[in-house]
């Protein structure tokens, strides 16, 4: 194979299983023609098949026919010539036939190549074959169309692949063309006063995704949180009932009573509701994340979980009724974890499992993620499938290219056998685009490209000058921030920016998600460092501000951590005064420039984002806290012992506490309207008003955030609005800083300048107004010299 024939292969992502090239020939785009026998033709993904291949010029009429492209069906009305015959019984054989294919080249009798046959056992076998070979057509500016004289026979290694969350509702078409074949999406449960349920699932919608070979699975939330967001928490009927041994805390959300002929009804009626769509293959209900245990007198003393699973699949009965060829998915939780053999136990034969837990799924270690229990359950034959997150961390929104990462993890899977992944980018697939398509390349083929040589298929894509260059980035941005990721650092003090570093601490994250502690070793975080120090001059060489971002913001976390490691270290050991400083400062500095960093990457990221995406416009809550929660970290040491008493060279970038609020700040219509003199802490660049909960009945939604200035003759003029999305702080997230760009000279002589705040509080359905609190902290902390270096 000449190099320019294998340029050409190297450019597939997913690679196919087997794929060989001899050559090419160039032919007027006029003179090829796309044929399929008139009744697949009609089918969906057929159809979108050959709508590809026209919008690529290809199939049109007029002239002579010069080349040909033939998509035949295996079992359609047109019989296999003899020369495809044993191929085609090697497709029926296949792991996952419905979606083998093979491109299999014909000369002409002189020898010349004079068509391509795309064959394939069904529809969806068709459509990935013509996407396979547009990606390795070279148009030409002459009207002319180089075709690659290509063998394929191609299947994938795990039968469905996909995503939930993030923006995926939008990027049904691009996923799609790396194979990518489903998307979960939540239902949208609403039930109105009297009692009829609607949805947010689209028709159009679910079959413009199956005409792209992209199934949709509906999914039902939580259960335990289904009351909160489907408006029935005053139905008495369904909810559970409370532990009479306790006190009910201020911001109760009840569950539903498994037990209880009204919730089966209800989740049934659910169930039909979702039958009733065309193209859903399945209906998916995700267990409690919480243990929720009804004390009523059908439940009291039985296991929450298995009662669960009891009611989803008797109410599935009905919908079954409706639509024979559904299956059932339930979604294991962390809540579930320590009786997933129980659940296992009582789920019916039929019943499709996935593995979902906060802390154990939602993991970007380098430790194995399936369970012996679940292993040996997929080896038995048993469907199974997994949420893993294909970033960071699911909470944080961090720049990390992570080929080694999603290698290892596609590999994981395949070798025990899942059916399914599942993966979760927030807050969306711009911002992870690389590591989507990893997802797409090692699900499919999990063993056929090295995390290199994928790293230069995807500069090839991106049309990077130096794919090599950006290919020894990728490696070793790639392991230095995958153990940055595994150190869980960002996490916890996201949670717990407070804790006490010096001298340990409990955590208080969010019971949702309880992780198993920060790993952290010294000498591997240093191996990490250096790793990371050669990523940055990569970087710098490559000229692509992204990498640099995303070099800066790997190297600076890594240093923090390592400082960390020193304070806690020297103030076990007693050691303080001015050997503190050196790592302290260093610290401050290292949160600057992930502050600069993270921040640039996304707001970068954000202005490449579709103005038809529902993704476009502000900041993302959970970016916005990355970037900043390391400023919190170094806060915090500075107000303790022993480093209390250390010059602080960085005071005027502390947060400035400018007030409070409170119940009694909210008026008749719920909305708080504070305002704070901010005149001496202003300067020009940019700042961040500060929000930080301290108590109350659910949260409070910062509605507004704006910069107010008033000049001496009392004429008023607002400078700057926040853009950042717009949050809630509260009992699950319970601080925010929120970014102002300000103006060259924000300040003029004898103006004052007001930092203006409207909050509204959020009231729990059924809380009586004279029982809720809110109250928390306003703060102001100015921004850093972007010149600022660790």
């Amino acid at each position: 194979m000449s190099k320019a024939d294998q340029a050409l292969i190297e450019r597939l992502i997913p690679l196919p299983r087997e794929v060989a090239q001899n050559g090419s020939r160039v032919v007027p785009v006029a003179g090829v023609r796309a044929k399929c026998e008139p009744v697949a033709a009609t089918e969906p993904r057929v159809a979108r098949a050959l709508r590809l291949l026209a919008e690529a010029g290809i199939g049109g009429s007029g002239g002579l026919e010069a080349f040909r492209i033939e998509c035949l069906l295996q079992n359609g009305t047109v019989p296999l010539p003899a020369g495809l015959r044993e191929v085609g019984r090697r497709l029926a054989t296949l792991p996952n036939a419905a979606q083998a294919y093979a491109i299999v080249p014909e000369a002409s009798e002189a020898g010349r190549f004079r068509s391509l046959t795309l064959l394939a056992n069904g529809p969806l076998g068709i459509l990935y074959a013509v996407r396979t070979l547009l990606q390795i057509f070279v148009p030409s500016k002459t009207d002319e169309l180089r075709i690659p004289c290509v063998t394929v026979v191609d299947w994938p290694e795990l039968e469905e692949r996909g995503q939930w969350g993030g923006n995926t509702h939008d990027e049904v078409d691009w996923t799609a063309r790396w194979k990518l074949n489903v998307i979960e999406e939540s239902v949208g449960l609403s039930v109105d006063d009297r009692g009829q349920t609607a949805l947010a699932l689209e028709q159009r919608h679910i079959s413009h995704a199956f005409g792209e070979g992209v199934s949709i699975v509906p999914y039902v939330l939580h259960l335990e949180q289904v009351a909160l967001y489907a408006g029935l928490m005053s139905r008495r009927d369904l909810t559970s009932t409370p532990d009479p041994s306790k006190p009910l805390p201020s911001e109760y959300v009840p569950g539903l009573c498994m037990s209880s002929p009204a919730t089966i009804r209800l989740v049934g009626g659910w169930m039909e509701l979702i039958a009733g769509y065309e193209h859903i293959p399945a209906i998916e209900v995700w267990l409690s994340e919480d243990r929720s245990p009804c004390f009523c007198e059908r439940c009291s003393g039985r296991e929450p979980f298995e009662l669960e699973v009891q009611c989803i699949q008797e109410a599935f009965r009905r919908a079954r009724a409706r639509g024979p060829e559904l299956k059932l998915r339930i979604l294991l939780t962390q809540g579930s974890y320590p009786v997933n053999d129980r659940v296992i136990a009582v789920s019916e034969p039929e019943v499709q499992l996935s593995y979902y837990d906060g802390g154990r799924t939602y993991d970007s270690s380098h430790a194995p993620m399936i369970t012996p229990l679940l292993e040996e359950y997929a080896r038995s034959g048993r469907w199974l499938g997994v949420y893993p997150q294909i970033t960071h961390c699911w909470r944080t929104v961090f720049p990390f290219t992570a080929p080694q990462l999603l290698a290892a993890r596609a590999r994981e899977f395949a070798d025990k056998g899942l059916a399914n992944v599942i993966g979760y980018a927030v807050p969306s697939n711009r911002h992870h685009e690389f590591n989507v398509m990893a997802l797409a390349e090692w699900t499919w083929n999990p063993r056929g490209r090295s995390p290199e040589e994928l790293a230069r298929a995807y500069a090839r894509f991106r049309g990077m000058q130096d794919p090599e260059l950006y290919a020894r980035w990728a490696l070793r941005a790639g392991e230095a921030g995958w153990w940055l990721a595994e150190s869980r650092m960002l996490l916890r003090f996201i949670y717990n920016y407070d804790v006490d570093v010096a001298v340990g601490g409990e955590r208080t994250e969010d019971h949702r998600f309880r992780q198993a502690g920060v790993s952290y070793d010294r000498a591997t975080t240093e191996g990490a460092v250096k790793l990371a120090l050669e990523a940055r001059e990569l970087a710098a060489r490559s000229g692509i501000p992204a990498l640099e971002d995303e070099s800066d913001a790997v190297h600076a976390g890594l240093v923090a951590l390592l400082c960390l490691d020193e304070l806690s270290d020297l103030a076990h050991r007693g050691v303080g005064g001015t050997q503190l400083s050196a790592p302290l400062d260093r610290l401050d500095r290292a949160s600057a420039v992930m502050c600069r960093s993270v921040s640039r990457w996304g707001e970068s990221i954000n202005a490449t984002i579709p103005a038809s995406s529902s993704s476009v416009g502000a900041m993302w809550v959970r970016l916005r806290d990355t970037a900043n929660v390391l400023f919190r970290v170094c806060d915090t040491l500075r107000s303790r012992a022993p480093f209390r008493d250390l010059r602080d060279p960085y005071v005027r970038h502390r947060q400035l506490r400018l007030g409070a609020w409170s119940a009694a700040d909210f008026g008749s219509d719920s909305v708080a309207r504070l305002s704070f003199d901010v005149t001496d802490r202003v300067s020009s660049g940019h700042c961040f008003a500060c929000f930080t909960y301290a108590q109350g009945h659910y949260a409070a939604e910062i509605v507004s955030v704006s910069l107010r200035r008033r000049t001496s003759s009392g004429v008023e003029e607002i400078l700057s609005r926040t853009t950042d999305e717009r949050m809630r702080v509260g009992r699950w997230e319970a601080w925010h800083e929120l970014k102002l760009v300000l103006p060259v000279e924000p300040g003029r002589e004898g103006a004052r300048l007001y930092l203006d705040v409207e909050l509204s509080v959020v009231i729990l359905e059924g809380s009586r107004r004279e029982s809720w609190e809110c109250a928390g902290e306003i703060g102001f902390r100015p921004g850093w010299p972007e010149a600022t270096a660790v």
